[in-house]
């Protein structure tokens, strides 16, 4: 699968405005979750989402800092992970592009456009992977995600993180 293939795999997956838990590790190690919602894959594979630098995991959060994105569909029986590292970037192009009024009303991560603590969280993926039923197959986008980001994968399907 080339990236390209991967990139438009993890979209029929998790579509705009799919509502998923959203997953980082405290400073003491703990795993922490929260519902957000996605606003876009990327051409390059990234995961954008809508924050608040109010939120303390939010301040808290380290430029590399590993993260991960997972949600499930119950119709089409699938579930999908996507693992790795997260970034907050202030873009009022995107933000704009972006915004819906839906989002400020209906989503878990409830936003005002214009609030000033207002930024997107930017997750470049390292790892994806899936399961869809009835095969229960769980299936890897790894290599080329990772690729599509402008990572290397060894031969042993460990992820170059340099």
């Amino acid at each position: 699968m080339t990236s390209t293939d991967a990139i438009l795999r993890l979209r029929e997956l998790v579509p705009v405005r799919t509502v998923g838990m959203f997953s980082t590790i405290t400073p003491g190690g703990a795993i922490h979750s929260r519902p957000l919602t996605l606003q876009e894959i990327d051409d390059q594979g990234s995961l954008w989402f809508f924050v608040h630098t109010s939120a303390d995991w939010v301040a808290g959060l380290q430029v590399g800092e590993t993260v991960n994105f997972s949600t499930s569909d119950d119709d089409d029986r699938t579930w999908v992970s996507v693992a790795g590292r997260a970034r907050i970037v202030e873009d009022r192009a995107r933000i704009d592009r972006l915004w819906s009024a839906s989002d400020e009303h209906h989503s878990p991560d409830a936003v005002a456009k214009d609030d000033s603590t207002l930024r997107l969280l930017e997750l470049l993926p390292e790892e994806a992977e899936y399961w869809d039923a009835p095969s229960g197959a769980l299936e890897r986008l790894k290599t080329a995600v990772a690729s599509a980001v402008g990572r290397d994968v060894d031969t042993s399907g460990q992820l170059d993180l340099v």
